[in-house]
């Protein structure tokens, strides 16, 4: 059965860590999406994915980081920053290594989390570890194209609605994303990448 580490007791955390060494770790962010979207998108959905894992699985899930890099936000961000993440899941990582852990999986919500989790990796490569990052909106985008999208967009609007429905505002749900292309020649393929 899938194991939500807060869900059980130590007695049953020691038996799991005798037995396998992979956990997987969500994480997201505290931020606006768009003004539809509820503050909380980029935890409850890597949460959400977690829930509906397939309880063949058995794998260890620890509690999910709400918050991470969200700095280049405005509207309503509570960001720790870069440093304050890179502490963070390092010291989550090392509790985690210290009792066998060699595999992590890190379901990440938040695109701004990304340069972190990729030095964490590296690290846990130097101790002979692995650290593989799951950024779900973009598996979202190779699974289907027309999910292709980014902050705010319609994958996350959808998940958030298949979560729970009342925490999607309705009243601001716009129509298709609108990119601005940077040239004639550099066409813009999502908020962040272009057509070259």
């Amino acid at each position: 059965s899938i194991m939500f580490l807060e869900k059980i007791t130590w007695k049953q955390a020691e038996g799991y860590f005798k037995e396998k060494d992979i956990a997987i770790i969500p994480v997201g962010s505290t931020e606006n999406h768009g003004s539809q979207l509820c503050l909380g998108t980029d935890f409850l959905i890597p949460r959400r994915l977690c829930e509906m894992m397939d309880e063949r699985l058995n794998i260890l899930i620890a509690p999910t980081v709400p918050f991470g890099v969200g700095d280049q936000h405005i509207n309503f961000p509570i960001s720790i920053g870069y440093d304050g993440l890179y502490d963070l899941m390092t010291r989550i990582v090392d509790q985690l290594y210290g009792f066998g852990i060699r595999k992590f999986v890190f379901l990440n919500g938040h695109g701004g989390n990304t340069p972190v989790l990729q030095r964490v990796a590296l690290e846990l490569d130097e101790r002979h570890a692995m650290g593989a990052i799951l950024n779900w909106w973009l598996l979202a985008g190779e699974l289907d194209p027309r999910w292709k999208g980014g902050h705010g967009g319609g994958e996350e609007t959808a998940a958030i609605l298949g979560i729970d429905p009342s925490l999607v505002d309705q009243s601001e749900v716009a129509g298709p994303m609108k990119l601005h292309d940077v040239s004639d020649t550099l066409k813009a393929t999502g908020f962040t990448s272009i057509e070259y």
